[in-house]
């Protein structure tokens, strides 16, 4: 799920100034420029805006945890930096800074966040900008850098697909918040497959990539995080492809198990909801007309992955004479489980006439990752209906210069807001005046990762998951 850059919400949440490309035209047809990339890899970071600037120039970038620019060319000159966001009381706080740092000519910059957000620093790495004079035809290269909160030390092993790691040396042992000293050149990029295991150990495995194909001709680089926010981040690591320069989230992790939990927002209550072929049973209770009750089952283990058919039937009250009558078992109902992560499906009832079937379904993947200054918000919404969302904080009333989320459809948004007492109101796109439901209130805590449901009737429930950053 895609993090959506909301920027207006009163100030709650991150602005995301896009990022100028900082084109001068006296230096670059001299050609005297060079590239510049941040790659952020503190581990409880919330989404910082990072302001890139001489005394003339200045360029704003809005980047995440295990987030990385796009690469972008700037003119030869030095230049100062800084890493902020803005907490709840609307003063941005400076996480990481430079007053001097040079960018040179035909060079690669990677400024590296890393840390916490109490205690960041910065490195900058630089290597020559690729052109086909420093990489052959036909081959690749690669280099590493390791977060805090990673195993003190990691081993990392580039193979081909499938390979036995028995007597195989590690391509590179890494300290955590170290890099690469050196690059490493592929001269087989595709079909090659990524592993990672503490040093000096061949299992189990803290990532496993899968199959992976390079892109010949081309320097990739890889960052390696911590897992936070789930029960087993202990046992696991994240990577990032961090030349990309996007937020495409970590790669899948193919040794990291696939977990799911399920909340009952339906009519139908009890319900016990199973997958596929999974012998994971979910018993739920409902909230109907948001009544809370046994709403969400907690995170399981499944052995799916990919699109899923979803059951759900009613308990049977005394078998089996009164077998449990089939509530939904359609081959419509559907949802796709994504390898390695924490995935949250969330059940509604379908209020279009003669629907089949009469339940729909929307899922999430969870980024229960504690933040400084700032909480995870997920919004899902069930109804067939698009919507505003208005966020308002200490009872704010709503007026003409109140911004909402705009047209809130049946998909998952996902989001970061500073915590404090907070009131959710539902509208019609169009008539701000005319509100859907009850407008929600609640306070949000740091610690927490909470995702706002919104049901086929406009209730509002508020879905709470304690954080964790957890760390081998």
């Amino acid at each position: 799920m895609k993090k959506c850059r909301l920027s207006a919400l009163l100030g709650l949440l991150l602005s995301a100034c896009g990022s100028d490309p900082g084109f001068d035209e006296a230096t670059v047809f001299l050609n005297q420029v060079g590239n510049l990339q941040f790659v952020n890899l503190i581990s409880d970071s919330p989404e910082l805006t990072i302001t890139h600037r001489t005394a003339i120039t200045s360029t704003n970038t809005s980047l995440g945890f295990g987030e990385s620019s796009q690469v972008a060319t700037r003119a030869v000159d030095t230049y100062n930096w800084q890493a902020r966001y803005i907490p709840a009381s609307g003063d941005a706080v400076t996480v990481v800074e430079s007053a001097s740092s040079p960018l040179k000519l035909n060079m690669q910059h990677t400024i590296i966040l890393q840390g916490t957000a109490s205690n960041a620093s910065s490195v900058m790495v630089e290597h020559p900008v690729v052109t086909t004079d420093n990489i052959e035809d036909g081959k690749a290269e690669v280099w590493f850098a390791a977060g805090t909160g990673v195993p003190a030390m990691i081993d990392i092993y580039i193979t081909e697909n499938d390979a036995d790691l028995t007597g195989v040396e590690p391509t590179e042992t890494l300290a955590a918040s170290m890099h690469s000293p050196m690059r490493h050149t592929l001269d087989t990029p595709m079909g090659r497959q990524i592993r990672i295991t503490a040093a000096a150990t061949k299992t189990p495995l803290l990532f496993d990539s899968g199959s992976l194909d390079f892109t010949a001709r081309r320097r990739h680089f890889f960052a390696i995080i911590v897992a936070a926010g789930s029960p087993d981040a202990a046992s696991y690591v994240d990577v990032i492809d961090a030349s990309r320069g996007a937020s495409t989230g970590p790669i899948v992790n193919m040794a990291r198990p696939t977990m799911v939990r399920v909340v009952n927002t339906t009519a139908t209550a009890p319900a016990i909801v199973t997958l596929g072929t999974d012998t994971n049973a979910f018993a739920l209770g409902n909230i109907p007309g948001a009544v809370a009750g046994t709403v969400a089952s907690p995170y399981m283990t499944t052995i799916l992955t990919g699109e899923q058919k979803i059951i759900v039937t009613l308990p049977a009250t005394n078998p089996p004479t009164n077998p449990a009558p089939i509530v939904s078992d359609m081959d419509n109902l559907m949802v796709t489980l994504v390898t390695g992560r924490f995935n949250t499906i969330y059940l509604f009832d379908d209020k279009a006439d003669n629907a089949d079937p009469p339940i729909i379904a929307a899922i999430t993947q969870d980024d229960n990752r504690t933040l400084v200054g700032r909480v995870n918000l997920r919004i899902v919404h069930g109804s067939a209906e698009t919507i505003d969302l208005f966020v308002t904080r200490d009872g704010a009333a709503i007026d003409d210069n109140t911004i909402p989320v705009n047209n809130v459809t049946r998909s998952a948004v996902a989001t970061e807001i500073a915590p404090g007492m907070i009131t959710f109101t539902v509208t019609d796109e169009i008539d701000r005046s005319m509100v859907r439901g009850t407008a929600l209130t609640s306070t949000l805590t740091l610690g927490n990762s909470y995702t706002l449901v919104i049901d086929a009737d406009f209730n509002l429930l508020l879905d709470a998951v304690a954080t964790a950053t957890s760390s081998p």
